[in-house]
C-alpha cells in the first residue's frame, strides 16, 4: 500500500511539474506575442526583466541567512529530542541483548607439580682465637710468693681466653639451598555447556512514553525459552578430571540491563521447579544477569528446560542463538521494523498490522563449541565490552521511527532555496505580464518581504509540528504564508488575478514539496526530477529573450538572400557619413524586397516602389541588421 501511494505521490508531482513548465512558456509566448502584435519597446522590456532577474538572484541569496538560522533550530530541536529520548530510555529500559541459558559445571583435576622450593641450612663454624693463649702463659708455683703473684697476674688473662673459646665455640652460620619438591596439586575449573537445541518465542509490545512535547518509542518483551541439554563427557576438556561437582551446577542467563527486568518465571529443569537467583555468578561467562542452582548428581539423559522472562527495553532487541540447534521468533505490532544483527530472518512477513520473523541458526556460524572451560571463553572473548562471550553471533530487531516531523523539517530547510527561487521565478513571470497589460510591478522592497514570509513559513512549520504533527502543522503553515503573501501581493499591485496567480503557483510548489518530503525512499530522486524540472522550465522561458544590440558603427551579417533586412540601415559607405536614421531614409530598397514584414519589424525603413537610380546601384548600398 504505501509503495502504491508513493508511486501516486510520483505521478502527481511529476503532473505538477509539466503544468508548472507548460505554463511558464505559455505565459512567455503571450508575452512574446503581446509584443509583436502592439509593437512594445524592447528595450524598456529588456531592461526591466533583466533588472528584476539580478533582483530575484540577490534576494535568494539573502534569504539563505534567515534559512542558516533555522537550520540550526531545527538542529538544536532535534539534539534536544534525542536527549529526552536517551532519558527516557534510561529510565524505562536500554537496548536489551539476551544470552542464554547455559550451564556453568565445576570440575576438579589432579596432578603432580615438581617446584624449585628453598631450603635453609644452619651450620657450626670453629675459628682460631685471636688473643694469647694459655700455653703462652709462663708456669709459675703457687706455693712461692712469686708464683702467688704470678698467678694473681696471669688470673685475669686465663679467664679471657675461656671467654674467647666458648664464644667461638657457639658461632653459627646460615645458608640457603634449593631442592625440587615434587607433591600433587588439585584445583577447581568451570566448564561451560551450552543447549543442544534452543528455542525462543518472543513478543514485543511497543510503547509511546511522552516527556513535555517529546516521545520516545520504547517496548515490553515477553520471551520464553525452551530447549534440551546433553550431560558431555568432561574428560574430553582435560583428562587429568578427578571429579565432577553435579551438585553445584548453575544455570545462567545473561541479560544486558537487568534493572528493566520485569518478571522472570519459574525454572522447569528435568522436571524439577527452581527460582532465579540475582547475579550471574561467574563474572568470566555473564558480566550481568541472573542464575538458578541446580543439582544435577542423580539425574542421567537429556534435560529438558523452559522459563519464561518479561523485561522492558528501547529501540533493539537481541538473542544469542548458542545452541547447536536454534529456532528463534520474534512477533510485534509495530509495523516499522530493522533486523538487525548478524543474520537475516529466513521468514518474515512485515504488514501494517506488524511483523513476525524466523530466524533458524546452525552451530557452525559461531566460534565456540559447545563444551569449553570459561577461562578460554573469556580469553577468546578479546576484552570487548560485551554481557557475555556468547555475544560473538547476535540476531535481533530494531524498532524504527518512522521519519519524524523533525527530520522533514530537515528536509524542508534544505529544499526552501530551491522552492525560494521558484516562487521569485513565477512570481516574476506573473509581474512581467502585468505589465505588459499596464499594471504596476513590485518595489524591490516588497519582493524582501515577501522572501521573509517565505522564511517564516519553516518557522512556522516547526513550531506547529511539535505539537500538531508534521502533516496538519504543514497544511496551516502553507495556508498561512500562501494566504500572506496573495493578500499583500494584491495590495501592492491592485490586480485581482495577479494575486490570485501567484497564489495558485505558491501552492502548487508548496504541494509539490510535501509529496516529495512524505516519501522515505524516494525523496532524493523526487527533488532531483524538481530541480531538473525547474532547470528546463527556467531554460524555456528564456531561450526567447531579446538578443544584445551590436555596437554603433559596427557592420551586422547580411540579409538572406530573397529576403527583405529584418533591421534599421545603419551608416554605410553610401550614407556619406549621415546618421543611421538619416541613410536609411535615403537608401532605397531593391525591387521585390520589400513587403509587410520589413515594414513592421523595422520602422526606420520606408517601403520604395521607385526603380534604384544608376548612380546608386544596390551593389553599393550597405544593410547593417540589427538583430531582433
Amino acid at each position: 500500500m504505501s509503495d502504491l501511494l508513493s508511486f501516486l505521490g510520483m505521478l502527481i508531482m511529476g503532473a505538477m511539474l509539466a503544468g508548472l513548465i507548460l505554463t511558464c512558456v505559455f505565459l512567455w509566448r503571450r508575452i512574446r506575442g503581446q509584443e509583436a502584435a502592439r509593437g512594445p519597446s524592447l528595450k524598456v522590456l529588456e531592461a526591466g526583466l533583466t533588472g528584476r532577474f539580478v533582483i530575484v538572484a540577490v534576494l535568494t541569496l539573502l534569504t539563505l541567512v534567515p534559512l542558516n538560522f533555522l537550520d540550526n533550530l531545527v538542529k538544536e530541536r532535534s539534539w534536544r529530542q534525542s536527549s529526552v529520548v536517551q532519558e527516557l530510555a534510561n529510565d524505562w529500559g536500554q537496548p536489551q541483548t539476551a544470552a542464554g541459558p547455559f550451564l556453568a559445571v565445576p570440575f576438579t583435576i589432579s596432578y603432580l607439580k615438581t617446584e624449585k622450593t628453598p631450603v635453609i641450612i644452619e651450620r657450626q663454624i670453629e675459628r682460631p682465637t685471636e688473643g694469647p693463649s694459655l700455653a703462652d702463659s709462663p708456669p709459675s708455683r703457687p706455693d712461692s710468693s712469686e708464683g702467688r703473684e704470678a698467678t694473681e697476674a696471669a688470673g685475669p688473662r686465663r679467664q679471657t681466653a675461656r671467654e674467647t673459646a666458648a664464644a667461638q665455640e657457639t658461632t653459627e652460620e646460615t645458608a640457603q639451598e634449593f631442592r625440587y619438591v615434587t607433591r600433587e596439586v588439585s584445583e577447581t575449573l568451570v566448564a561451560a555447556l551450552t543447549p543442544k537445541t534452543l528455542n525462543i518465542d518472543g513478543r514485543l509490545d511497543p510503547e509511546t512514553r511522552r516527556r513535555g512535547i517529546f516521545s520516545a518509542l520504547v517496548y515490553s518483551a515477553k520471551l520464553q525459552f525452551s530447549g534440551t541439554f546433553e550431560i558431555p563427557d568432561l574428560k574430553s576438556l582435560d583428562a587429568r578430571l578427578t571429579k565432577v561437582h553435579w551438585n553445584e551446577v548453575k544455570l545462567i542467563v545473561a541479560l544486558s540491563n537487568t534493572k528493566a527486568l520485569r518478571r522472570a518465571g519459574r525454572l522447569v529443569f528435568a522436571g524439577r521447579e527452581h527460582l532465579f537467583a540475582p547475579g550471574s555468578r561467574d563474572l568470566r561467562l555473564a558480566s550481568s544477569g541472573f542464575s538458578a542452582d541446580l543439582d544435577l548428581s542423580d539425574v542421567e539423559g537429556p534435560l529438558d528446560f523452559s522459563f519464561e522472562i518479561e523485561a522492558a527495553g528501547s529501540k533493539s532487541l537481541l538473542l544469542a542463538p548458542l545452541a547447536d540447534e536454534n529456532a528463534l521468533t520474534l512477533a510485534s505490532s509495530w509495523p516499522h521494523p530493522s533486523f538487525t544483527g548478524d543474520g537475516l530472518p529466513i521468514r518474515r512477513e512485515v504488514s501494517e498490522l506488524g511483523f513476525s520473523a524466523v530466524w533458524e541458526v546452525p552451530a557452525l556460524v559461531r566460534n565456540y563449541r559447545s563444551l569449553e572451560l570459561a577461562s578460554t571463553l573469556a580469553a577468546s572473548a578479546g576484552g570487548r565490552e560485551a554481557v557475555s562471550p556468547y555475544e560473538e553471533y547476535l540476531v535481533g530487531v530494531t524498532l524504527l521511527t518512522p521519519v519524524d516531523h523533525y527530520s522533514l523539517s530537515k528536509r524542508a530547510v534544505k529544499y526552501a532555496i530551491l522552492f525560494v527561487a521558484l516562487t521569485f521565478l513565477s512570481m516574476l513571470a506573473l509581474e512581467m505580464k502585468l505589465i505588459r497589460r499596464g499594471g504596476r510591478r513590485l518595489h524591490p522592497v516588497q519582493h524582501g518581504v515577501s522572501a521573509l514570509a517565505l522564511a517564516m513559513f519553516y518557522l512556522v512549520l516547526l513550531s506547529l509540528s511539535e505539537h500538531l504533527g508534521f502533516s496538519a502543522a504543514y497544511l496551516t503553515a502553507s495556508i498561512l504564508i500562501v494566504s500572506l503573501i496573495g493578500a499583500y501581493t494584491l495590495a501592492a499591485t491592485r490586480a485581482l488575478c495577479h494575486a490570485i496567480a501567484t497564489a495558485v503557483s505558491l501552492t502548487l510548489l508548496y504541494l509539490a514539496l510535501y509529496l516529495m518530503l512524505i516519501q522515505e525512499d524516494y525523496a532524493l530522486l523526487s527533488g532531483t526530477i524538481l530541480m531538473v524540472a525547474a532547470l528546463i522550465a527556467l531554460m524555456a522561458s528564456t531561450s526567447k529573450l531579446p538578443a544584445t544590440k551590436p555596437p554603433k558603427g559596427s557592420s551586422g551579417p547580411p540579409p538572406p538572400e530573397g529576403k527583405a533586412p529584418q533591421g534599421p540601415l545603419t551608416d554605410g559607405p553610401s550614407s556619406g557619413g549621415k546618421p543611421a536614421e538619416a541613410a536609411a531614409s535615403e537608401a532605397p530598397w531593391p525591387a521585390g524586397q520589400h513587403g509587410a514584414d520589413a515594414s513592421q519589424n523595422c520602422p526606420a525603413a520606408t517601403t520604395r516602389t521607385e526603380k534604384p537610380t544608376p548612380t546608386s546601384p544596390p551593389e553599393a548600398i550597405r544593410l547593417d541588421i540589427l538583430p531582433d
